[in-house]
């Protein structure tokens, strides 16, 4: 699935899944192939979610 654009997607996801949409230990899903995920690794601390996500920007 991509945004109205047709454009890739990235989503930034809490330490503690909220969803069993976001499957674990993957940073992608099946069900919306151009959807990239960033998981936080340490609660309540997005620093090396948001590094990633710069990193590859």
């Amino acid at each position: 699935m991509q945004d109205a654009m047709g454009r890739p997607c990235w989503t930034l996801l809490p330490f503690i899944p909220a969803d069993w949409r976001w499957l674990r230990g993957r940073t992608d899903l099946p069900w919306y192939p151009s959807l990239k995920l960033y998981r936080q690794t340490q609660p309540r601390d997005w620093s090396e979610a948001v590094d990633r996500v710069l990193r590859d920007l």
